[in-house]
């Protein structure tokens, strides 16, 4: 398992040798998770550098404009470094139009401009679709009429690290997500709210506020849960 690297988005781009080996771990989720008992969505921005690995799947592209993750990014900064000064001073992303907010959004840009030629290539696979990220809340619930209707891989900039996003089911059947996280080490973050919940009961405020400051998770709306 390859260990976070919280200078992850600094090295990227300038680093060849650690470029590499972070390009071949993303393959290998991709991969893994292809072999998996028929996931109903494979989600992330790895997707975009295996694409032969998703032959056979339905290809769906979250167009995010560059202008939306950037927004979303400095909500996140400026949520992160409201709730823990001291902690997050390094995101303090100032007030809209200060120095502080423009070296944040000059961070998420290099993020965008880092997967921009995936994403462009990604675009161009046979039978893509592309949903505008603002029609994506009325397009899904028009898709998924059974459990099994959106079999296939959903790919898109929008969860960068920092942005503002949101999992759920609006049809009336059971539906599985797998979700790949890396650098790895989030995924304890649902493993210990699934124990959370298994305790029955109304969640206990305290402790999901510690959960989420362990793991660097600031809700951003009110939690909810279907029948």
């Amino acid at each position: 398992m390859v260990q976070h690297d919280p200078e992850v988005n600094r090295w990227w781009f300038t680093d060849p040798q650690r470029y590499a080996r972070w390009q071949e771990l993303r393959r290998h989720l991709v991969n893994e998770a292809v072999k998996l008992q028929q996931p109903h969505i494979i989600e992330g921005t790895q997707i975009l550098t295996a694409p032969e690995l998703t032959t056979g799947h339905r290809r769906i592209l979250v167009d995010t404009p560059l202008h939306q993750i950037i927004r979303q990014n400095l909500a996140r900064d400026r949520a992160h470094y409201a709730g823990n000064p001291a902690r997050y001073a390094d995101r303090n992303a100032g007030s809209p139009g200060s120095a502080a907010a423009r070296q944040r959004a000059l961070r998420a840009r290099q993020i965008y401009e880092g997967l921009r030629p995936e994403i462009e290539a990604f675009r161009q696979l046979p039978g893509v679709e592309i949903v505008p990220s603002r029609a994506f809340k009325t397009w899904l619930p028009k898709q998924v009429k059974t459990s099994s209707d959106l079999t296939g891989l959903v790919s898109g900039p929008s969860l960068a690290i920092g942005a503002v996003h949101t999992f759920g089911n609006s049809g009336s059947s059971l539906a599985q997500m797998l979700l790949i996280t890396a650098p790895p080490g989030h995924e304890r973050y649902f493993e210990e709210f699934s124990e959370l919940l298994a305790k029955g009961g109304p969640l206990d405020p305290e402790a999901l506020a510690a959960l989420r400051r362990k793991y660097d998770t600031v809700q951003m709306s009110t939690l909810t849960s279907g029948s």
